[in-house]
């Protein structure tokens, strides 16, 4: 669901939207970020669960911010289980 605020931050400025229908994502999607640049957006999400074998991040783009997203085909940063636990701590993007 997507929702605009006020300047504040907090009080409510429309209903809310929603913009994925249910998918495989096991409906979880966690800590989403909206990007705005060169008059598109882009919205990155994790998908699942990050203990799960499938946990992904994904984006997707929308025709306006409002409407419904087209969620991307591919994992942005491959699987996690492909860098050796002992090494996330020293991991650099």
């Amino acid at each position: 669901m997507l929702q605009l605020v006020e300047n504040d931050g907090f009080t409510l400025k429309s209903d809310p939207v929603e913009i994925f229908s249910e998918t495989d994502d096991e409906k979880l999607i966690q800590a989403p970020s909206l990007v705005y640049e060169d008059g598109s957006y882009l919205l990155f999400y994790s998908s699942r669960c990050y203990t799960s074998e499938k946990y992904s991040i994904k984006y997707a783009t929308p025709g306006s911010v409002s409407r419904p997203y087209d969620r991307g085909n591919d994992n942005v940063l491959g699987s996690v289980y492909s860098i050796p636990i002992e090494d996330l701590d020293t991991l650099t993007l």
